[in-house]
């Protein structure tokens, strides 16, 4: 089997970090994989004429999260495609998330058959949805109020009916954020909650449905090399980046080993991953130096490709580590050469006293009792003061730090007076 484009660059990388660190011109010697078909084999046997090294190329495209996502939205493309054929952006609601449900799946294809064929390049519709739920007293007096589960863009609907109702109310509608593309849509679930909610008074506690809407839009054509398809707009869960670079990373590194576990192909071993957006550089050589399985010596050197330039992941991390210490020392030395920022302390006075205002119980409980005086001389003995060390870089200017908080000085202060 040729290599393919990728590993070709990846492996060109590595003739030249070899040639940096042992010396010798290193070319191709062996594509393995065309040899020894019934085991599993790095890609090549490079050699230099006296030292050999095999090279295993892996492409880091993400974790588990990201591929499974990537391997819905490709399923998805091709499954609701219209029978008319053509290229298509759906959005559904805000945080929508895949696999969907098989039921909704279907009704998603079968509106999209509906819809498609009305559509021009560059034209908008919608297909719709249909929606149940069920309308919740929480009290028959009260300022009139109505609300549900969601806080996406159309959340605002519910609190705009409640001066065309009386009580209080909670749409119980569990499932996808609201979605609408056009008033229509709008007008009917706003007459649908208000019937829901004047017969929920009279005792009707069963559920009612509405249709809401997703914008199916169709664009130019991909051009020849692109097929036909659907393509929706979707998330995923939100992970840590790290997190989610060391399982993708670790995860390759576990199937690249297995190629160097059958026995010692040569005399220098390396394993080269190609990094992505989904797994910078930085974080996949951190996660590569966590990677440390029983055998890890079998392979001798761990070579991440970040665009055009190949190094080695410790070497990496050390590099990392250097410069976020010379960052440190550059910012706290700004910190202590560089003077108290006039305008951030005045800030700093001005906010502490108007929070020292909203949270001055103890004096305004005196107002309240006439029995509070100001007084301009000083009286020693009822004198009292809250002393601390404060750091200094909030009130430096290009610190790097937000305003130091005065909320909790205000809060330090009250407490003291009680």
């Amino acid at each position: 089997m040729p290599l393919t484009d990728q590993e070709q660059q990846c492996i060109d990388f590595a003739c030249r970090y070899l040639e940096e660190h042992y010396g010798g011109i290193w070319s191709i010697r062996e594509l393995l994989d065309d040899q020894n078909q019934s085991e599993p084999t790095p890609e090549v046997i490079l050699s230099n004429g006296e030292k050999t090294a095999a090279i295993e190329v892996k492409r880091l495209i993400g974790d588990s999260t990201w591929q499974e996502y990537v391997a819905a939205l490709l399923s998805n493309a091709d499954y609701l495609v219209p029978s008319c054929g053509g290229y298509y952006y759906l959005s559904p609601p805000i945080d929508f998330r895949r696999p969907m449900e098989r039921r909704l799946r279907q009704l998603v294809k079968k509106e999209i058959e509906r819809v498609a064929p009305t559509l021009g390049s560059g034209q908008i519709d919608a297909i719709r949805i249909p929606r149940e739920g069920r309308i919740s007293l929480i009290s028959k007096s009260g300022p009139p109020f109505i609300n549900c589960h969601h806080s996406g863009p159309f959340s605002g609907l519910l609190a705009q009916m409640k001066e065309k109702i009386t009580g209080i109310f909670m749409l119980i509608d569990e499932g996808l954020e609201h979605s609408f593309v056009t008033q229509k849509f709008i007008s009917e679930f706003e007459d649908a909650v208000l019937t829901a909610c004047k017969n929920r008074l009279e005792g009707d506690n069963d559920p009612f449905s509405w249709d809401e809407e997703w914008e199916l839009k169709r664009v130019e054509d991909g051009g020849e090399d692109e097929r036909d398809g659907v393509w929706m707009i979707a998330t995923t869960d939100a992970r840590s980046m790290s997190e989610s670079v060391e399982q993708c990373v670790h995860m390759v590194l576990d199937k690249a080993m297995q190629k160097f576990r059958v026995k010692r192909w040569a005399e220098i071993q390396i394993i080269v991953l190609e990094s992505s957006i989904n797994a910078p550089a930085g974080l996949a050589a951190k996660a590569v130096e966590n990677f440390n399985p029983s055998d890890r010596d079998l392979v001798n050197h761990f070579l991440i490709v970040d665009g055009n330039d190949v190094n080695e992941a410790n070497v990496l991390v050390s590099e990392q580590s250097r410069a976020t210490e010379l960052a440190e020392e550059r910012r706290v030395h700004h910190i202590i050469d560089s003077p108290i920022s006039d305008t951030r302390l005045q800030r700093f006075e001005e906010e502490y006293l108007k929070c020292r205002w909203d949270i001055g119980a103890t004096e305004k409980i005196f107002k309240h009792s006439e029995a509070y005086t100001h007084r301009n001389e000083r009286n020693d003995s009822a004198s009292f003061g809250i002393s601390g060390l404060i750091v200094k870089w909030p009130f430096v200017d290009d610190s790097s730090w937000a305003d130091l908080g005065r909320w909790e000085f205000a809060v330090a202060h009250e407490r003291r007076l009680c």
